[in-house]
């Protein structure tokens, strides 16, 4: 686990090292990264989507699917995005507070820059039972 010597210990311990995935140094040679945490199934050849060249743009330089539970934020399960340096700080920072877990911290750093992904690229069991998706 990734953990700075100066954050509070606790249960967001391993959210450092999803942090990582927007230091622009660790992944120089990419031009984007798309994320899909460990506890996704992919199920669909759609996941060559993420990959469409139009869908991050300077002002919108991240993809995530809205949350199911919480509509006003956006899941960060699975995402595309750029590493940029001042959103890597931002949510390092905030993420070191050890005061909420990645996906407020992710949400409040790229607030009003955010793609909208379709739902069935994030599918929780509530989405289907509500008729979100099929």
């Amino acid at each position: 686990r990734m953990h700075p010597r100066n954050a509070p210990r606790g249960s967001n311990d391993g959210l450092f090292a999803k942090a990582m995935l927007f230091k622009p140094d660790l992944f120089s040679i990419f031009d984007r990264i798309v994320y899909i945490d460990s506890d996704a199934w992919v199920r669909s050849p759609r996941v060559a989507e993420l990959l469409r060249p139009d869908l991050l743009t300077d002002e919108k330089p991240i993809a995530m699917v809205r949350d199911a539970n919480t509509p006003r934020i956006f899941n960060t399960g699975v995402m595309v995005l750029r590493p940029m340096r001042e959103k890597f700080e931002s949510i390092y920072e905030l993420i070191s507070a050890g005061i909420d877990n990645d996906q407020p911290n992710i949400n409040e750093a790229y607030e009003g820059q955010i793609a909208e992904l379709s739902p069935e690229f994030n599918v929780h069991a509530r989405m289907v039972a509500n008729g979100n998706v099929s």
